[in-house]
């Protein structure tokens, strides 16, 4: 008897047993054997789940440090020629965001 059940009164008691009797008994052992199925393949989700939870949290720090290494990047970012576009009159670099204008030279 579980703590719910043990604080019920007996018209209480009564109420509860005349919806749980409905079934018959092979329902009964039917529904409990299904009920065991599924503990038991809860029980094997478990593991699962921590290392789903242990690959989450080492994606999360391999981000953190792709993240690092990508803001000091832009901060240093060197231009290179294959990430430079052009773009309304600017020269734009892909990697970092950032604009130029570059006045043509007249050759003369």
């Amino acid at each position: 008897m579980n703590e719910i059940e043990s604080s019920l009164t007996a018209v209480e008691e009564q109420m509860l047993d005349l919806v749980a009797d409905h079934a018959t008994q092979s329902e009964t052992l039917s529904w409990e054997r299904k009920h065991r199925n599924l503990l038991k393949f809860i029980d094997q989700l478990e593991p699962i789940e921590d290392e789903l939870l242990r690959l989450v949290s080492e994606k999360q720090s391999l981000l953190a440090c792709i993240d690092s290494t990508r803001n000091t990047m832009v901060e240093n970012c060197i231009h290179p020629k294959d990430l430079l576009v052009l773009h309304d009159g600017h020269v734009v670099c892909k990697f970092c965001d950032r604009k130029f204008v570059v006045k043509e030279e007249k050759n003369v």
